[in-house]
């Protein structure tokens, strides 16, 4: 395609900042006196049954470290006394799993989440005696449980069939921007008439295309606040070797 390597660079771009991103700008300090750079670092969203990693960092300086603590509210899940052996300590609460091979002083891994698991996290860090210095970081997590279905009416066509593609993703979710893909490669604005938040069309000449490409890869994909990603499984559609318009029809379904 003309915009191939172009847009192909661009879609690397976007996961690697994608994937610094997540961890990079949600996060919270804490201000202690003895205790420096304690920072929480939180996924935004992350969808129901899937595994988060949460961070806490932190400099206890030339104290000695006494216990990291994690609660959810006000409830503990998570204790790491490092002078105890084993030096992780799990408090059950309901729908909360802890990995505890991956989890460590700055790290705590939680596996298969459930929704209610949404809320204020925070890690509280104490140093031992004599100072017994107390320092915490909070932040917000959020669980989503996100569907994102996507069909095509015409899988084979003939020269100058139009091809139809429902997106549909639920719950609705502020600040959400969808991006459909040719393979690899996210379909330019250019190419796209955009009659409506739910209505898109898009009309590519055969010169866009290499001459030897007959299947195609279509799918759709959401991007909410510039940070979460969710895709739908791809589609392939059997191409002739000439132009044809796609209209990409984009739904969000309320609860």
């Amino acid at each position: 395609m003309i915009f191939k390597r172009h847009f192909y660079l661009h879609e690397i771009f976007f996961f690697i900042i994608f994937n610094l991103t997540v961890f990079l700008i949600f996060f919270t300090f804490g201000f202690c006196s003895g205790i420096k750079n304690v920072r929480i670092l939180l996924p935004p969203i992350v969808q129901v049954g899937s595994s988060a990693n949460l961070l806490c960092l932190f400099d206890v300086e030339e104290d000695s470290l006494y216990s990291v603590q994690w609660y959810r509210g006000k409830f503990e899940f998570y204790r790491y006394l490092p002078d105890e052996i084993p030096p992780i300590k799990i408090f059950h609460i309901p729908g909360f799993y802890v990995d505890i091979f991956t989890s460590t002083k700055h790290q705590v891994t939680l596996t298969n989440i459930s929704g209610h698991v949404s809320g204020e996290f925070s890690c509280e860090i104490t140093t031992d005696v004599p100072k017994f210095k107390t320092c915490k970081g909070s932040g917000n997590l959020t669980v989503v449980n996100l569907n994102i279905n996507f069909s095509v009416m015409n899988r084979h066509f003939q020269i100058g069939d139009l091809i139809i593609a429902n997106c549909s993703f639920e719950p609705l979710i502020s600040s959400t921007k969808l991006i459909f893909y040719w393979n690899v490669i996210p379909i330019p604005e250019k190419f796209l008439k955009r009659f409506n938040d739910n209505h898109v069309a898009m009309t590519v000449n055969s010169s866009n295309f290499i001459s030897d490409e007959i299947f195609i890869q279509l799918r759709c994909a959401a991007i909410f606040d510039d940070v979460y990603y969710i895709t739908s499984k791809s589609i392939t559609l059997r191409l002739e070797k000439q132009s044809f318009t796609l209209i990409a029809i984009a739904q969000t379904l309320h609860d």
